[in-house]
């Protein structure tokens, strides 16, 4: 959503929620939306990164060309899916909110226990938590590398004065 839907009684700086699943469990022969898994690369690679939401998954996919799994909610089909396929370690890359926010701490814990539960290895992907997710983090590292590409044939002074370097690199 452009607009992100927040409870009318919700903290000024909570963000609304930005992404809706279909669903009518509320109506009568309703049903919900169950946990919708995105699944972007190789379907039997050996290492599998589990994210929130297709479109981060997609971008971190197209930047790294690494295979991404991305859950509406973690979801033990998945995991079945995945060790049948021969993935051996699932790396848990949920947004950095998962060290302040309830919700996806809880979801970022359900991986570890289903990862476990299917026999495969996993581990926390962490970063700097000043990118939310990791395809903020993955693009700012590709924008770094190459701004520092570009800055090779710049002089010191150039570099210096753009913030590209400091006094201790001279």
């Amino acid at each position: 959503l452009d607009v992100p839907i927040k409870d009318k009684d919700a903290p000024p700086d909570k963000v609304g929620m930005k992404y809706l699943w279909l669903a009518s469990a509320d109506k009568p022969q309703g049903v919900s939306s169950g946990s919708p898994v995105h699944f972007v690369g190789d379907p039997h690679a050996r290492v599998i990164y589990v994210t929130e939401g297709a479109l981060k998954a997609d971008i971190a996919h197209a930047l790294t060309g690494r295979t991404f799994a991305a859950t509406g909610g973690v979801g033990c089909d998945l995991f079945v899916f995945l060790k049948r396929n021969g993935t051996e370690e699932i790396v848990e890359a949920q947004d950095m909110d998962k060290y302040s926010n309830q919700g996806v701490s809880v979801g970022a814990s359900k991986v570890y226990l289903l990862a476990k539960k299917h026999g495969m290895a996993c581990r926390r992907l962490t970063w700097n938590p000043n990118y939310k997710g990791i395809d903020d983090w993955l693009l700012a590292l590709q924008q770094r590398e190459k701004r520092m590409k570009e800055c090779e044939n710049v002089n010191f002074k150039e570099r210096y004065l753009s913030g590209e370097c400091t006094l201790d690199d001279l």
